[in-house]
């Protein structure tokens, strides 16, 4: 590997440009002093100090006593193997510390949404998201948040591919309509020929989302996703016994 890239490669572990290029020197050079490693790596010496103390904390250094204080390099694989935990606990502690939050603001702004903004939503009925990536977060919290789900999808292949991780840790007992069907993992998959068009995935009893493509016309033609959301009681349960009563005849055919 050329310098640059041992450099670079060493930044995925959390180290900056002037702790790497510490490290390289007290690898190439052996027991050092800080002055030198700045002299040779042109390190502003009044930074040294804190580069040094940076790469002993996460492992990579040790420092010896005398006049001038030394510093030798650890083994890299030492080295990097004490930082790869270090990385895993940090990323531990940061899961936690958002688990906690949201907790908290959810706690804190949850009632704020039920006194002022869902009873206007649910009388609203439906309103619409736009852009794929708002339709696909929107698609992952329903599914991470649903007891029940009903979805009818047009190409199981791509559904199961961009929801995967969400499908295999949802305690939701989920059943699928597909044109093509096949087993993926607890969930229910009936083969439901014929079907094309929108995605339709039904929450528990109280929430529906189909998908979309609107084209847009002109010099470069482009479609855009977009996601209706229906909350009207009245056609959520309309959709629900639809989808049932077509589950049972393909229950019925399959059996």
């Amino acid at each position: 590997m050329e310098p640059e890239e041992v450099i670079n490669t060493l930044k995925e572990f959390g180290l900056g440009e002037y702790e790497a290029k510490a490290y390289l020197a007290l690898l190439e050079r052996g027991k050092i002093s800080a002055r030198i490693i700045s002299d040779i790596t042109r390190i502003p010496y009044t930074k040294i100090y804190q580069v040094l103390q940076n790469l002993e904390r996460f492992g990579f250094i040790i420092s010896v006593s005398g006049k001038p204080r030394m510093h030798m390099a650890m083994s890299p694989e030492k080295a990097l193997e004490k930082r790869s935990i270090q990385i895993k606990k940090e990323q531990e502690n940061e899961n936690n510390k958002r688990k906690n939050l949201k907790k908290k603001l959810t706690d804190e702004l949850e009632p704020l949404f039920k006194s002022n903004v869902e009873e206007d939503m649910a009388e609203m009925g439906t309103w619409t998201i736009v852009g794929s990536v708002n339709v696909a977060s929107y698609i992952k919290t329903m599914i991470a948040g649903s007891k029940n789900l009903r979805c009818t999808v047009s190409d199981l292949d791509s559904f199961i591919g961009a929801y995967k991780d969400e499908l295999k840790s949802t305690k939701a007992k989920t059943v699928i309509r597909a044109p093509n069907a096949y087993a993926f993992g607890n969930i229910s998959i009936f083969e439901y020929p014929g079907y094309e068009g929108a995605d339709v995935i039904i929450r528990d009893n109280g929430e529906v989302i189909y998908t979309f493509f609107v084209v847009s016309p002109g010099v470069f033609t482009f479609s855009e996703m977009r996601a209706r959301i229906i909350v009207d009681k009245k056609l959520v349960s309309g959709l629900i016994k639809d989808f049932d009563l077509s589950l049972n005849i393909l229950k019925g055919v399959k059996e």
